[in-house]
C-alpha cells in the first residue's frame, strides 16, 4: 500500500521514544520533593482527549508500583466535581497530575484551578510550562515533545500522547523507588523493560502489516469499527478510537471487555462490525479476552488479535493477528498496541476527496465554537451551576 502522512508519520513513533527516553527519566527523578511525596494517600491522573487516554493507559502501572490509589478521570469531572467533594484533610493528600500538552485545554486549566483551591497539590505534565494549567501548578514536570518533519498538513496527533505515557510510567518507578516500595533492581529491569519499545513496536508492525491491510480495508468497507479492551489495554483502546474518528470520521467504539457482554454484542449485523480484540499474555484479564474472542467468533465478526503471544490463541483460529516479538507487561502492551493501532488507522482509506480532519472545514470548522479550548472557564466555586 502507498504510504500517505500519517503513516509516515507513525514510522518516526520509536525514534520519538529514543529522543525522550533519558530526558524524562531524569526529570522524573527530582520532580517532587521527598518530604512532599511521603505525604501522599491518593493520586489522580487528569485529561482530556488524548490526555485522558494516556492517563487510563498509565493508571495501573501507577497505583502497582507506588501502592498509591490511582484514579483516572476526566477533567470535566475533576473540575466539577471531584473539587466538590473533597475535605481539606483528604485534599492535602491528593496529588492532582493535570496532563495538557498545550496547557491551555479549558477543562484541564479550571480542574488545576479549582483543585489547587480545593487545598489538593497540583502538578501539571505539559509542554508549556507557561500556561494556564502551568502557572497555577505547584509542580510542572516540562515534557518537550519533539518536533520532527512538519508535515504539509494537520494530522492526527500521535506523538503527545506517547511523551505523556513515557513520562507517567517514568513517574510512577520514580516514586515507587523513592517511597522504597520498589528495589533498585526493580526499577532498573521495568525500565529497561520499558526501553525494548523501539525494536519490538518496528517488529510487530512489519510482521503484522498485511494483516493490518486487510483490516484497515475492512474497517472502509463496512464503515464503522470496534476496539474491545480491559484494564491499561483500555486506553490504547481508547486512543486507537480517537485517532480513527480524527483520521476518518466514521463510526468507531471502544469497549470495556466486561461491558462488551452487556452493550455491543447485541450490535446489529455483526458480520459487518470489524473488531480489534488486545490481548496481553501477563495480564489480569487474559483470560477474560479468550473467553470474548470465541463469543466474537461465534457472532461471525471479522476479528483482529492484537497479542504479545500468539500462542494463547485457540489452535483452530486462523483469522488476523498482530503479535509482539515476546510476552511483555500490560503497561507496555498497551503502549505498543496503541501505536499499532495508529498504523491500522493510517492505512484506512479516505472517503473521496476528504481528508483528516474534514480539513477542520465546514460544519467541523471549530472558529468561534467552545469546543476544546474556546469554552469559558469557570475559576471560582460560584461559577459552576448549581440546581
Amino acid at each position: 500500500m502507498e504510504q500517505n502522512a500519517m503513516l509516515k508519520q507513525m514510522e518516526k513513533f520509536p525514534e520519538v521514544f529514543q529522543k525522550v527516553e533519558k530526558p524524562l527519566f531524569e526529570k522524573a527523578e527530582n520532580i517532587l520533593p521527598q518530604g512532599q511525596l511521603e505525604t501522599l494517600g491518593m493520586v489522580y491522573l487528569v485529561g482530556s482527549g488524548d490526555s485522558y487516554n494516556a492517563a487510563v493507559t498509565s493508571a495501573y502501572a501507577f497505583e502497582k508500583y507506588t501502592k498509591l490509589p490511582t484514579v483516572a478521570i476526566p477533567a470535566l469531572t475533576a473540575a466539577r466535581y471531584l473539587s466538590d467533594t473533597l475535605t481539606k484533610e483528604r485534599a492535602a493528600q491528593t496529588l492532582i497530575v493535570i496532563i495538557s500538552n498545550s496547557g491551555e485545554a479549558a477543562r484541564s486549566a479550571e480542574a488545576a484551578r479549582m483543585l489547587k483551591k480545593a487545598g489538593c497539590i497540583v502538578l501539571a505534565l505539559t509542554d508549556r510550562p507557561d500556561s494556564k494549567v502551568g502557572r497555577v501548578s505547584d509542580y510542572i514536570f516540562s515534557m518537550e515533545i519533539p518536533v520532527l518533519d512538519k508535515p504539509e498538513i494537520p494530522l492526527p496527533g500521535v506523538y503527545g500522547y506517547e511523551v505523556q505515557v513515557v513520562s507517567l510510567y517514568w513517574m510512577a518507578i520514580e516514586f515507587a523507588y523513592k517511597l522504597k516500595r520498589l528495589s533498585a533492581e526493580e526499577k532498573n529491569s521495568l525500565q529497561e523493560e520499558f526501553s525494548e519499545f523501539p525494536g519490538m513496536f518496528r517488529d510487530a508492525f512489519l510482521s503484522g502489516k498485511k494483516d493490518l491491510q486487510i483490516f484497515a480495508k475492512l474497517c472502509r468497507l463496512c464503515g464503522r469499527m470496534e476496539v474491545i479492551g480491559g484494564g491499561p489495554l483500555r486506553g490504547a483502546g481508547d486512543f486507537g478510537v480517537s485517532k480513527i474518528l480524527e483520521a476518518n470520521g466514521m463510526p468507531a467504539y471502544s469497549q470495556d471487555m466486561e461491558e462488551f457482554a452487556h452493550q455491543t454484542f447485541f450490535s446489529e449485523d455483526p458480520d459487518r462490525l470489524p473488531t480489534v480484540l488486545l490481548i496481553c499474555s501477563k495480564g489480569r484479564c487474559k483470560d477474560r479476552s479468550l473467553e470474548i474472542l470465541q463469543v466474537l467468533r461465534h457472532l461471525g465478526r471479522p476479528v483482529l488479535v492484537m497479542t504479545d503471544d500468539s500462542f494463547l490463541l485457540p489452535k483452530d483460529y486462523d483469522g488476523m493477528v498482530v503479535s509482539l516479538s515476546k510476552p511483555v507487561s500490560e503497561t507496555l502492551a498497551s503502549f505498543l498496541y496503541a501505536g499499532l493501532l495508529s498504523c491500522m488507522t493510517a492505512m484506512i482509506p479516505h472517503r473521496v476527496g476528504d481528508t483528516y480532519m474534514h480539513g477542520h472545514t465546514g460544519p467541523f470548522s471549530e472558529e468561534g465554537l467552545p469546543t476544546v479550548k474556546g469554552s469559558r472557564i469557570c475559576i471560582e466555586e460560584e461559577e459552576v451551576p448549581k440546581y
